[in-house]
């Protein structure tokens, strides 16, 4: 721009919204990538899984997703795509195959939907940052607000929650419960429970983590004084 330049551009209206978690055998192999719902889905593969695309805008409109599909432990998931994928490569991208190894993929497409454009971005990413999160938790129990199973009154070093349990992405500690979020984008909560902070529709104290509903489509918690608050997708 003729010896001009541009720092730290915004583009206006332009947000991420994240879809996450596991996906394969506990939903029969299929996923729809809806971008009504979100442009970056993060899903781990539990079995080899086929996918479909859709939500597109209006012919004539761009529109693009990145799609970050990680094995689980036990690896080689396989991912099948719709023919009106064309790839860059002319053919679909094999996989990583280790286990908590993930790859990146870019989808654009200018006419509705009808034909999508598909690109790798990165392949064999170690995502072990993702896949091997766990949760210690210490100090005053008598809630049960540790998720340890008890209420010891004092824990003095930390304990992990739910010890063989390692996909932990976020936490927060209230008063005398606690709520977390796991990489799989379900919500879990502990502790004091008698005004109903723990969500499961119960006005009981938890000593162990509790699932919160059904849900997969949760991204952040925050615990109050006796109440909880989140975010979905």
């Amino acid at each position: 721009m003729e010896g001009a330049r541009v720092d730290r551009a915004v583009f206006k209206n332009y947000g991420e919204a994240l879809v996450g978690g596991s996906y394969g055998a506990v939903t029969g192999g299929v996923y729809i990538i809806d971008l009504s719902s979100g442009n970056v889905f993060n899903l781990i593969l539990t079995a080899n899984c086929t996918f479909t695309l859709s939500g597109a805008p209006a012919s004539g409109t761009t529109a693009s997703c990145t799609v970050i599909l990680q094995q689980d432990s036990t690896g080689s998931r396989t991912a099948s795509w719709p023919p009106n994928v064309l790839w860059s490569l002319n053919a679909p991208p094999t996989l990583s195959t280790s286990g908590s190894r993930a790859d990146i993929l870019s989808f654009v497409t200018n006419d509705g939907g009808a034909t999508w454009l598909g690109f790798v971005a990165q392949q064999d990413i170690y995502a072990q940052s993702v896949q091997n999160t766990k949760l210690f938790t210490w100090g005053l129990g008598t809630s049960g607000q540790l998720g340890l199973g008890n209420n010891v009154n004092t824990r003095l070093v930390p304990s992990p929650v739910m010890p063989d349990e390692t996909t932990w992405s976020s936490v927060s500690a209230g008063w005398s419960h606690t709520a977390a979020v796991k990489t799989d984008g379900t919500l879990w909560a502990w502790g004091l429970g008698t005004s109903g902070q723990v969500g499961d529709n119960t006005a009981t104290t938890r000593s162990s983590p509790v699932q919160v509903g059904a849900l997969t489509t949760w991204s952040s918690v925050s615990a109050g004084g006796d109440h909880t608050t989140a975010v979905k997708t």
